[in-house]
Protein backbone atom coordinates (compact mmCIF):
# COMPACT_ATOMS: atom_id res chain seq x y z
CA UNK A 1 0.00 0.00 0.00
CA UNK A 2 1.17 3.96 -0.33
CA UNK A 3 1.18 3.97 3.61
CA UNK A 4 3.79 0.76 3.81
CA UNK A 5 6.20 2.50 1.09
CA UNK A 6 6.10 6.05 2.81
CA UNK A 7 6.76 4.69 6.27
CA UNK A 8 9.64 2.18 4.74
CA UNK A 9 10.71 5.18 3.42
CA UNK A 10 10.78 7.18 6.49
CA UNK A 11 12.78 4.18 8.32
CA UNK A 12 15.27 4.26 5.41
CA UNK A 13 15.52 8.10 5.80
CA UNK A 14 16.01 8.14 9.68
CA UNK A 15 18.81 5.37 9.57
CA UNK A 16 20.27 7.28 6.70
CA UNK A 17 19.94 10.73 8.00
CA UNK A 18 20.14 9.87 11.87
CA UNK A 19 17.97 12.35 12.59
CA UNK A 20 14.72 12.14 15.09
CA UNK A 21 11.43 11.70 12.39
CA UNK A 22 8.39 13.70 14.14
CA UNK A 23 5.05 13.19 12.97
CA UNK A 24 2.41 15.71 13.57
CA UNK A 25 -1.35 14.94 13.21
CA UNK A 26 -3.10 17.97 12.95
CA UNK A 27 -7.02 16.14 12.03
CA UNK A 28 -7.06 12.89 11.04
CA UNK A 29 -4.52 10.17 12.15
CA UNK A 30 -6.39 6.93 10.99
CA UNK A 31 -5.97 3.77 9.24
CA UNK A 32 -2.80 4.52 6.63
CA UNK A 33 -1.57 7.92 8.45
CA UNK A 34 -1.52 6.36 11.82
CA UNK A 35 0.62 3.85 9.99
CA UNK A 36 3.10 6.21 8.55
CA UNK A 37 3.40 7.64 11.72
CA UNK A 38 4.72 4.78 13.47
CA UNK A 39 8.15 5.23 11.58
CA UNK A 40 8.48 8.63 13.75
CA UNK A 41 10.15 8.91 16.86
CA UNK A 42 7.68 11.18 18.09
CA UNK A 43 4.28 11.54 17.57
CA UNK A 44 2.80 14.87 18.17
CA UNK A 45 -0.91 15.43 17.85
CA UNK A 46 -3.47 18.38 18.10
CA UNK A 47 -5.70 17.78 20.85
CA UNK A 48 -8.99 17.31 18.71
CA UNK A 49 -7.21 15.13 16.01
CA UNK A 50 -8.96 11.70 15.68
CA UNK A 51 -6.45 9.12 15.95
CA UNK A 52 -6.69 5.28 15.41
CA UNK A 53 -8.85 3.24 13.17
CA UNK A 54 -6.20 0.03 12.78
CA UNK A 55 -8.38 -2.40 10.29
CA UNK A 56 -7.98 -3.14 7.26
CA UNK A 57 -11.36 -3.34 5.44
CA UNK A 58 -11.87 -4.36 1.52
CA UNK A 59 -15.81 -3.39 -0.25
CA UNK A 60 -17.13 -5.22 -2.41
CA UNK A 61 -20.50 -4.85 -4.29
CA UNK A 62 -22.98 -7.25 -5.98
CA UNK A 63 -25.01 -4.77 -8.65
CA UNK A 64 -25.95 -8.52 -10.38
CA UNK A 65 -29.97 -7.98 -9.47
CA UNK A 66 -29.69 -4.25 -10.55
CA UNK A 67 -28.49 -4.79 -13.86
CA UNK A 68 -30.55 -7.57 -14.70
CA UNK A 69 -33.57 -5.06 -13.86
CA UNK A 70 -32.41 -2.54 -16.91
CA UNK A 71 -31.27 -5.93 -19.29
CA UNK A 72 -27.92 -5.48 -19.09
CA UNK A 73 -26.43 -8.87 -19.03
CA UNK A 74 -22.33 -8.70 -18.64
CA UNK A 75 -19.69 -10.92 -19.81
CA UNK A 76 -16.26 -11.40 -18.63
CA UNK A 77 -13.84 -13.55 -21.05
CA UNK A 78 -10.96 -14.14 -18.20
CA UNK A 79 -7.33 -15.94 -18.19
CA UNK A 80 -7.98 -18.16 -14.93
CA UNK A 81 -10.45 -19.29 -12.67
CA UNK A 82 -10.07 -16.57 -10.23
CA UNK A 83 -9.45 -13.38 -12.54
CA UNK A 84 -12.76 -11.85 -12.11
CA UNK A 85 -12.95 -12.54 -8.33
CA UNK A 86 -14.55 -9.47 -7.18
CA UNK A 87 -16.61 -8.51 -9.65
CA UNK A 88 -19.56 -6.96 -9.04
CA UNK A 89 -21.16 -8.19 -12.22
CA UNK A 90 -21.77 -11.77 -9.83
CA UNK A 91 -22.43 -13.10 -5.96
CA UNK A 92 -19.00 -13.69 -4.86
CA UNK A 93 -18.77 -17.34 -3.96
CA UNK A 94 -17.77 -19.29 -0.54
CA UNK A 95 -13.90 -19.93 -1.98
CA UNK A 96 -13.41 -16.04 -3.16
CA UNK A 97 -14.66 -14.75 -0.05
CA UNK A 98 -12.04 -17.26 1.91
CA UNK A 99 -9.66 -15.65 -0.29
CA UNK A 100 -10.25 -11.85 0.21
CA UNK A 101 -10.46 -12.74 3.65
CA UNK A 102 -7.19 -14.58 4.18
CA UNK A 103 -5.74 -11.60 2.33
CA UNK A 104 -7.05 -9.32 4.30
CA UNK A 105 -6.26 -11.30 7.37
CA UNK A 106 -2.71 -10.99 6.25
CA UNK A 107 -2.44 -6.97 5.99
CA UNK A 108 -4.59 -6.22 8.88
CA UNK A 109 -1.13 -8.58 10.72
CA UNK A 110 1.06 -6.57 9.12
CA UNK A 111 -0.68 -3.38 10.17
CA UNK A 112 -0.41 -4.91 14.03
CA UNK A 113 3.09 -5.80 13.82
CA UNK A 114 3.93 -2.18 12.40
CA UNK A 115 2.02 -1.12 15.29
CA UNK A 116 3.54 -2.91 17.92
CA UNK A 117 7.24 -1.92 16.19
CA UNK A 118 6.19 1.92 16.36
Amino acid sequence: TASDLVYHELKVFKKKRAVPVIAAIMDLGTSGGYYIAMAADHILAHPSTITGSIGVIMVTMNAQGLLEKVGVQPAAIVSGPKKAMGSPFRPMNDEERAIFQGTIDHLFEQFLSVVKEG
